[in-house]
Formats: structure tokens, C-alpha cells, sequence
């Protein structure tokens, strides 16, 4: 079996884990966010998407996908997250920490290559009407040799609670 096929089943299985134990927690958050790593010399910018499918007081679990381009036109990366956090109660501007495990592709032309990922990250979600915008700061440790580096990462976006 391919690295990349273990992949893409693990990242599914953890997803479907967390889907399964989603209907138990009720609400959940979906968000959007711009994106910049570093080694800056390496990176431009990038987007991506994350889902808290489990939504309590203190703890949010679900995932997140990225994608950021190379300063090198040839070259971009995306990594795919299955991530956790836990925040205080019952703030207005809540801060957050958390853990996430998962994969990631770097292509390079029309070659690409897939590792695994962890990170740790931190950050703020303050209310701005009906959204929060979220400010994160995400260190990255990738698997293997990649061909180009990301090490840390910086993430401004707004989410929605549902």
C-alpha cells in the first residue's frame, strides 16, 4: 500500500471518528483563514478551511485542510489536520491551545511527495457580530526531508458557530 493511500485513510478514519462522536456534542464551528509560513523565503501565502465537529465548553476536536504556494511557482504544499483544543468557558475573547496530527503533500512540478505532520498552535477567537475572527499561530514539525521547509505558520480568518 502507497504512503499516500495510508494517508488519506488515516486522515478519513480520524474524520469519521470525530463525525461519529459529533452528534453527542451537539454544535460545531466552520471557518476560513488566510495563511502565512515561514521560512518566508520560501512561502508566499495560502487559505484553508477548518470544521470543529465537537463543540464543548472547553474542548474543540475536528480538522483543518491548508494549501500555501511556493515562492517558487513549481512549488505548494498542503497538509491535512485532524486537530484538538481546548479553550476557557464562558469568555468573550477566548484564547486556545491545542494538538493536531495528520498528513501532507508538497508537490514539486509534477512530482509530489506525502509525509505525516504534527503541530501544536495557539491562538484568539474574538466575537465580531455573528462571527469570530481566529488568529493563530501554528508551529509545524513535518516527517522526512521534505524538499521545501515550513516550520511555523500564520493564520488570520473568521469562523461560524452552527
Amino acid at each position: 500500500m502507497t504512503r499516500q493511500l495510508l494517508g488519506r485513510r488515516a486522515f478519513v478514519g480520524a474524520m469519521a471518528a470525530l463525525m461519529m462522536a459529533a452528534s453527542s456534542s451537539g454544535a460545531g464551528e466552520i471557518g476560513a483563514f488566510l495563511t502565512l509560513a515561514t521560512p518566508t523565503k520560501d512561502w508566499g501565502t495560502g487559505f484553508g478551511v477548518h470544521a470543529a465537529l465537537i463543540s464543548l465548553p472547553f474542548l474543540q476536536a475536528g480538522g483543518e485542510f491548508a494549501r500555501i504556494k511556493g515562492e517558487d511557482p513549481l512549488v505548494s504544499i498542503e497538509t491535512y489536520t485532524a486537530q484538538v483544543e481546548v479553550n476557557p468557558p464562558a469568555l468573550k475573547i477566548s484564547p486556545f491551545v491545542g494538538l493536531g496530527i495528520g498528513a501532507y503533500r508538497q508537490k514539486f512540478g509534477a512530482v509530489s511527495d506525502w509525509g505525516s505532520l504534527n503541530a501544536i498552535f495557539g491562538g484568539v477567537r474574538v466575537p465580531i457580530g455573528a462571527a469570530r475572527l481566529r488568529a493563530e499561530f501554528r508551529k509545524i514539525s513535518l516527517s522526512g526531508t521534505p524538499r521545501v521547509n515550513v516550520d511555523k505558520r500564520f493564520s488570520l480568518g473568521v469562523s461560524f458557530r452552527f
